[in-house]
């Protein structure tokens, strides 16, 4: 139960991080829409090169749907290794894991498609997503998926046990 407490804190520390980044990229989202003065006294990486307020704008709008989606997935990842601490094969499991699975897929999808809408007409902006990170997570979206029927049918065994006993 070591490894598992360890995990529940891993999820609980990169869930944290993920909201201090949606609060600062929304403040800064917030201050450029509000006219802010743009000088950038950071490099945002050497692939991202926002020559205007509208590719800052749409790489800060990307950013924040994309952070918000993964924020959402880590969410529900906390609640099933909560839940994962008591009774296992409930249907809160089960639901859960099939929802992050098509979550994580659905991401995973709206990130690609946003990062090519986002790089056809400012050609500074690169988001660097490729596609074997898109396959790496599609594959644990259906992961997820596939351990969500796995524990649909170990709740029906255990209700089955539970029932002839």
């Amino acid at each position: 139960m070591k490894a598992f407490k360890f995990f529940r804190v891993v999820l609980a520390l990169v869930h944290l991080i993920l909201l201090i980044f949606l609060f600062f990229a929304s403040i800064f989202l917030m201050y450029v829409l509000a006219g802010g003065n743009i000088n950038y006294p950071f490099e945002l990486s050497p692939d991202i090169v926002p020559d205007s307020k509208t590719s800052l704008l749409s790489f800060l709008i990307f950013f924040l749907i994309v952070t918000g989606g993964y924020f959402y997935f880590f969410s529900i990842l906390r609640k099933l290794a909560e839940s994962m601490g008591g009774k296992l094969f409930t249907k809160d499991q089960v639901r859960g894991l099939r929802y992050a699975g098509r979550l994580l897929i659905f991401i995973t999808i709206i990130e690609n498609f946003l990062a090519f809408i986002i790089s056809l007409p400012f050609a500074g902006i690169n988001t660097g997503f490729s596609f074997s990170e898109m396959l790496l997570y599609t594959g644990i979206g259906c992961f997820l998926l596939v351990l969500g029927e796995v524990f649909a049918r170990g709740k029906v065994y255990k209700e089955e046990n539970e029932l002839t006993v």
